[in-house]
């Protein structure tokens, strides 16, 4: 049987969520998102959902890939998308490409920029961006030794 975690909210401490109970259910031990622990009296909670133990621990490994994708100054590849921002336009010109050559059409196209400004993040967030409309994919990589003069 899989066993369900209880999401609540309180008006002082947040949300967390319960890991046990004492007292016929009337308080609960709550592991708060801040990171408190506490016993707390079940009528100053709000109930928020009922989900199960195995969601949070998928959560728990994309959130320790984000934090070390990040921490490595990088954007993680998988939430490529969920960390595109200020790039609307830039974004839009990529679907419509990828629309074209859902159609049949193929185009070609040049992302050019400084050091640093997100030319390897666009290229990423159009590689799964393909890969969601069902677009076959292959990256290439040149280096400088690998191009002709």
């Amino acid at each position: 049987m899989e066993k369900k975690r209880i999401v609540v909210s309180h008006p002082v401490f947040g949300e967390g969520e319960v890991i046990t109970s004492r007292l016929n259910g009337q308080e609960l031990y709550i592991h708060f998102y801040s990171g408190l622990r506490l016993w707390v009296l079940r009528k100053r909670l709000l109930f928020i959902s009922e989900a199960p133990l195995l969601e949070k621990k998928f959560d728990e490994i994309k959130a320790k890939r984000i934090c070390e994708a990040l921490r490595m100054g990088i954007v993680p590849r998988q939430d490529c998308e969920d960390f595109t921002f200020g790039r609307e336009e830039e974004v839009r010109n990529l679907k419509k490409i990828i629309k074209k050559l859902k159609e049949g059409k193929g185009d070609t196209f040049l992302i050019e920029g400084e050091y640093g400004s997100g030319k390897t993040h666009l290229l990423e967030y159009l590689y799964h961006y393909a890969l969601k409309e069902g677009v076959c994919v292959s990256k290439i990589t040149l280096t400088p030794d690998e191009v002709s003069p």
